[in-house]
């Protein structure tokens, strides 16, 4: 059974609207337009109902694919972003059980898509990677802006490494990629900087939030730009570490995804090597951030569940119908990718919770100007079973064939 629900009442706090698709201003790749209101205006005479934000587990939107194809075992690292037509663009790593490759798909509601295959592979010229995956985009005017994982199995300094690249596309499945925008440079990254994710704030700054691994263990850390193309990292980096001993994300904290603000929310992977969850943090700046102390606030579903061993690459989307959490799971011999769908009811209206659970254990939900708004549910029960023991650079695994 799931834990009891403790929710937040939401009365006339603004919403961030959908992921810029169309950037005419700087302001607007913050993902806050088309503000909405969780309490609907009423007459002064009525004071206006009081509403609160419930999270559902929608299940696999997109699974692996058949034999042969290239998310045959994994598909993973998902990002979302609504178009200026309202149909929704997926960008994703498929894994066949020896390569990753970019993968690419189209829905016209952001639960039903069509898969296109790859679009970025490995062993193509000039760059010749190895592997290529994880990455975040924004479209500014007509053009998207995509910044990409891809690396090599030979070569750096703890064997296989990864740096993060810039590519734009005038329809997002054709990309130039213009060169390197982050390559492995703190003692904390050295081994490969993977895991992008781009925001742009109101002043046309570039924040990159991404994962390093520095040969043993993973932790979040941030880089700027004026550009886009070429990033300075944080001179205070990691911005977020390692929890201590004991905890459920002591060996690993990666894949961010960020939302910017007066208060900035921060949702992470973590993991103890067993198993991985999901996490958020806060931040006033976006350089110094605080975990929650709800924290894990995303775990798995009981087995036989797709995401019973874990959960990796939190993707979140403010959409129009409700705020949306893509994310990676696993069940110990494949990944897929879910979704978590927010909707506003009223706070008279009783929650129903079943034993699936099909309602998320999801804590913070939102940075909404002063403060983060409220809880939605505490993490349910975890699974037992071990999964196998991941490499150090992220969860679930990634490695080469035959290393160890």
């Amino acid at each position: 059974m799931i834990a009891a629900a403790l929710l937040a009442t939401f009365v006339n706090v603004p919403a961030f609207g959908p992921r810029a698709a169309s950037a005419g201003t700087p302001a607007s790749d913050l993902g806050n337009r088309g503000r909405a209101t969780f309490a609907t205006a009423s007459a002064p005479s009525v004071p206006p109902t009081p509403t609160r934000t419930v999270f559902e587990r929608v299940g696999v939107v997109l699974p692996n694919g058949s034999p042969g194809e290239a998310d045959s075992v994994h598909a993973r690292a998902p990002f979302v972003l609504r178009d200026d037509d309202a149909t929704y663009k997926m960008w994703y790593m498929g894994y066949d059980g020896y390569r990753f490759r970019m993968l690419y798909a189209t829905s016209p509601d952001g639960i039903h898509w069509l898969k296109h295959g790859v679009i970025m592979d490995v062993g193509v010229p000039p760059y010749n990677w190895d592997s290529v995956g994880g990455q975040s985009v924004l479209k500014i005017q007509s053009v998207y802006h995509m910044w990409f994982s891809a690396g090599y199995w030979s070569g750096g300094p703890f064997v296989f490494w990864a740096q993060i690249y810039h590519a734009v596309s005038m329809d997002g499945l054709s990309w130039n990629v213009t060169g390197v925008a982050l390559p492995p440079n703190q003692f904390w990254d050295r081994g490969m900087t993977n895991a992008p994710w781009v925001v742009r704030d109101s002043a046309g700054v570039f924040w990159l939030f991404h994962s390093g691994w520095d040969g043993s263990n993973t932790r979040v850390g941030v880089a700027t730009s004026g550009d886009g193309i070429s990033f300075t990292p944080y001179a205070g980096n990691p911005i977020l570490d390692l929890g201590p001993s004991g905890s459920w994300d002591e060996s690993d904290v990666n894949t961010p995804a960020v939302i910017p603000g007066s208060t900035w929310l921060l949702y992470y992977a973590g993991t103890n090597r067993q198993v991985g969850a999901l996490g958020t943090a806060t931040s006033s700046d976006g350089f110094h951030w605080s975990k929650s102390q709800g924290n894990p606030v995303l775990g798995p579903d009981p087995a036989p569940a797709f995401d019973s061993s874990g959960l990796v690459y939190p993707d979140w989307l403010a959409d129009p119908s409700g705020s949306r959490l893509y994310y990676a799971g696993g069940d110990g011999r494949t990944l897929q990718i879910g979704l978590i769908k927010a909707s506003t009811v009223r706070d008279d209206v009783p929650l129903r919770l079943d034993d699936t659970p099909r309602i998320a254990a999801l804590g913070t939900v939102a940075a909404i100007d002063a403060a983060v708004v409220g809880l939605a549910l505490v993490v349910g029960r975890r699974p037992q079973r071990r999964p196998s023991a991941p490499p150090s650079q992220e969860w679930p695994p990634i490695r080469p064939p035959g290393s160890s």
